[in-house]
């Protein structure tokens, strides 16, 4: 099965009392065989929160405005290409929303994958 290697830097911003949420990431260059991604073979990039899709973005996209209600949220980006392929899970962002919370900010960001790990 073709898979994409996809790197996100995701950000999680929640404004006042929970109701509109922005993710962000950097769209993937290369696929997991380290051949070259092209921007325009991204088709979407779908949000999932809860393991539910959120929203399918554009593939020329690299944010995404949704409003949430108060919950607790875990979430994961993966891109699909022109061929259907689907990237592995972008790393996991969780946040709770309440009606009472302030505004607030979380950013993660998943280190590369280590290269050349072998076992003797």
């Amino acid at each position: 099965m073709n898979r994409l290697l996809i790197f996100f830097t995701f950000f999680l911003p929640i404004s006042a009392f929970g109701e509109a949420v922005t993710f962000s990431w950097t769209s993937a260059t290369l696929r997991t065989d380290g051949t070259p991604l092209v921007a325009e073979e991204i088709v979407e990039t779908r949000i999932f929160c809860n393991d539910d899709l959120l929203i399918a973005a554009p593939g020329d996209a690299n944010s995404a405005t949704v409003e949430m209600g108060a919950g607790t949220y875990s979430c994961h980006a993966r891109h699909v290409d022109q061929n259907g392929a689907r990237s592995w899970k972008s790393n996991t962002v969780s946040k709770t929303i309440s009606e009472d919370d302030p505004v607030t900010s979380t950013s993660l960001s998943r280190p590369r994958k280590p290269t050349g790990f072998t076992i003797s």
